[in-house]
């Protein structure tokens, strides 16, 4: 759109909102260069969508909108905003995200009705003092910008709910966070923290916590202090070790440890009973608590890239347990306790050192996936028949030489991979599946019917 037709286009949306004596006003995604003239006589308007547009600069006019309770500026090419944006105190919601801006400006800070304020994704390095005098503010969003350190006045933003620091340079947080006794998610993915405060306990609400992607090493025992967490994630950390004291999250039902370098579990995970989610891939475990089969909910569990050889025994207790990855482990055989869990319905279990499949494996009967690629097994088991849930089966770098004529009676199989083994022929009854819609035999010395 030309920058004459998308001024014209504003023009006529605001003498219709004038007629019309509307309160809100969207002129989003114009590709405006400038906001016409007009927008000043709109002195009702409550809210107001200039998001989506090539706006570097706003017009000190726009202070004559004192009635604006939300102003969305997103996504624009705004490097300063005028003084008189100090005018519009009855805001509480102010969207600054994706500009140009390098610090936050000053008439920001009149804004004392502020209950959200979104900056992601500009050039901001440093946060003003003045930051902790929004006492009503409840969400504040800086995701994607340059800071190195938050100032101690955070801590005075009593009514703080949802705080957002991902993608930042953060080392440290300040020990003023365990003011924040109203914070409900405080997400610092993507940081240089190396450390996290003892005062992080003292968020009594928090329920989700993120703060993957950073150079942790440990937990403070603190943790355990979070009565309300729900979700925790320290994916891609650099942690050996977990307190002992995560075990009194008693509310916690997503833990995630991905990509660390933890060799053990604590003995108290057994205690989040209401755990529904554990992903501990990409580690360096060699075993699995006992203690885990006292995981009551648990649903999914990923333990996938580790030094397993076996499970305990207590698994079997998991009832609810549906969805398991532990493909690249060292299991030299199928762990036959997963076939007491008959409500399994998806298995990962490539890359291991399997020769054969258990004949229990046909009490699975739920079994949605499989996939026992990249192992050594030879044949399958007579049992196998049984799984005629299957929708896809992974047979993928085996030493398989033949497939089982009761495939064919597999309606809901979808996918069929069963590439680099040593079949010489595929059984007349894979044309009865209908609903086969992937078929990959590569690698295989078939032989020509």
């Amino acid at each position: 759109m030309s920058n004459n037709k998308a001024y014209q286009e504003a023009e006529q949306a605001i003498q219709q909102a004038i007629i019309d004596e509307e309160k809100e006003l969207d002129l989003c995604g114009l590709d405006l260069t400038e906001i016409p003239k007009s927008l000043t006589e709109l002195t009702q308007l409550s809210e107001l969508d200039l998001s989506g547009n090539c706006l570097k600069s706003l017009p000190e006019s726009l202070g004559a909108l004192t009635q604006l309770t939300e102003l969305n500026l997103c996504f624009n090419e705004l490097g300063i905003l005028p003084d008189s944006l100090a005018n519009l105190t009855h805001l509480n919601r102010l969207i600054l995200s994706s500009n140009h801006l390098t610090s936050v400006p000053e008439s920001i800070g009149k804004l004392n009705r502020l209950k959200e304020l979104y900056l992601g994704g500009n050039q901001i390095s440093a946060l003003p003092e003045w930051i902790g005098n929004f006492s009503e503010l409840k969400c504040l969003e800086i995701n994607g910008n340059q800071i190195t350190e938050l100032p101690t006045t955070i801590g005075q933003l009593s009514q703080l709910k949802c705080l957002s620091l991902n993608e930042n340079h953060l080392t440290s947080l300040p020990v003023e966070i365990g003011q924040l006794g109203n914070l409900v998610a405080l997400s610092v993915t993507e940081n240089l923290l190396n450390s996290l405060p003892d005062s992080i306990g003292l968020l009594s609400h928090l329920e989700d916590f993120r703060v993957s992607v950073n150079h942790l090493t440990m937990l403070p025992e603190s943790i355990g202090d979070l009565a309300r967490l729900i979700a925790l994630d320290i994916d891609r950390n650099q942690f050996r070790t977990l307190p002992e004291s995560l075990g009194q999250l008693s509310q916690l039902q997503s833990l995630s440890l991905f990509e660390n370098q933890l060799t053990s579990l604590p003995d108290s995970l057994g205690q989040l009973t209401r755990l529904k989610a554990l992903a501990a891939s990409v580690n360096e475990l060699t075993s699995l608590p006992d203690s885990i089969g006292e995981l009551q909910q648990l649903e999914e569990m990923q333990v996938s890239n580790n030094q397993l050889s076996a499970l305990p025994d207590s698994i079997e207790k998991l009832s609810r347990l549906y969805y398991i990855r532990i493909e690249q482990n060292q299991f030299s055989a199928f762990p036959e306790i997963l076939c007491r869990l008959s409500q399994l319905t998806h298995i990962y279990l490539s890359d291991n050192q399997l020769t054969s499949l258990p004949e229990t494996l046909g009490q699975l009967t739920q079994l949605f996936l499989l996939d026992v690629s990249n192992n050594q097994i030879t044949e399958l088991p007579q049992s196998f028949e049984k799984l005629v849930g299957l929708t896809v089966l992974n047979l993928d770098n085996n030493q398989l030489s033949a497939l089982p004529d009761s495939l064919g009676c597999f309606e809901e199989l979808s996918e069929l991979t069963v590439s680099n083994n040593q079949l010489t022929s595929l059984p007349d009854s894979l044309k009865k599946l209908k609903q086969l819609e992937e078929l990959n035999t590569k690698g295989n010395p078939l032989k020509s019917p």
